[in-house]
């Protein structure tokens, strides 16, 4: 993130956050500048700045707002949060240091899986740790509600759309073709892809030289294809001809966290390889031992 000049020419402003910090902090921190204006936020102390995605932001601290923080806004159209994102991973600020994000007009305010597949994966990952698996699935509710279904569990709503995934392997988050997840980011799929891939291949180095029975062959069908199918709908986040995930796919505080951790794990160079060898693995696997029933 780059200081802007307070002269700068720019369009009306969108409120896009709030974050907890305040004005000071980030004049020390980023070497911001706060001038009083009238014309934007009017009155306000305003301090303006370039993301490193290009987007032009401002932080503006209003003599009318008596909560602690500074208001975030764009001098452009994109999403919101993706301004959150890019501000977060450019300043090494954190999900905690926000109060709010905006949201528009007409959006859509519930939270859609694509499957009942990734429903039951958004719900387990979610869960407490004091909560098995099987806990977890038991206590979802679900009810249908014209041509979809709402799933609740621990306060949270799901909506699936009902269609016709029972005949695919387990799991299926998505159908191809079908757009990204919009409640599990490609940072977490990342990072459940590697986690199961490496679970399945440490089961089968362990008990390579001796007998498995059907509970341990299910374990490691598991873990290879939830890894197999992780890393397919982290690919969905590359864009066409990109060499790189962009940042903004990854908005969740864990999410962003991975990203932080490898930016090079989310090369085009990187994912395909290792997808190719976490698919190649799970077909392998199938082809030894025989299909065994996963769950999400």
């Amino acid at each position: 993130m780059e200081p802007v000049d307070i002269d700068t020419p720019r369009p009306a402003p969108e409120a896009v956050a709030k974050l907890t910090v305040n004005g000071a902090n980030l004049e020390v921190g980023f070497d911001l500048t706060f001038t009083p204006v009238e014309n934007d936020l009017s009155p306000a102390h305003l301090a303006l700045a370039r993301l490193s995605d290009g987007t032009l932001v401002g932080f503006a601290e209003l003599e009318y707002d008596k909560e602690v923080g500074v208001e975030v806004v764009q001098y452009g159209d994109a999403a919101p949060r993706d301004v959150v994102t890019v501000l977060l991973y450019d300043t090494g600020m954190s999900h905690d240091d926000v109060r709010w994000i905006a949201s528009r007009p007409g959006d859509d305010d519930r939270m859609w899986a694509r499957s009942f597949d990734e429903a039951y994966l958004y719900f387990l990952m979610r869960a407490s740790p004091d909560w098995s698996d099987e806990e977890v699935l038991d206590a979802i509710e679900s009810s249908d509600v014209g041509e979809h279904t709402v799933m609740r569990f621990d306060g949270t709503e799901l909506w699936v759309r009902r269609r016709g995934l029972l005949d695919l392997p387990k799991p299926t988050y998505s159908l191809p073709g079908e757009p990204p997840s919009t409640i599990i980011d490609a940072g977490v799929w990342l990072s459940l892809a590697n986690r199961s891939a490496h679970a399945g291949r440490r089961l089968l180095e362990e008990y390579r030289d001796q007998p498995m029975d059907d509970d341990l062959l299910l374990e490691i069908d598991e873990n290879l294809m939830r890894a197999a199918a992780a890393i397919g709908e982290t690919l969905k986040f590359l864009p066409p001809g990109a060499d790189a995930i962009p940042v903004t796919a990854c908005w969740s505080p864990r999410g962003l966290a991975n990203y932080r951790e490898a930016p090079e794990a989310f090369r085009r160079a990187v994912l395909e390889p290792v997808a190719a060898d976490y698919q190649e693995a799970a077909a392998k696997f199938r082809d030894l031992y025989g299909p065994h029933r996963a769950g999400p």
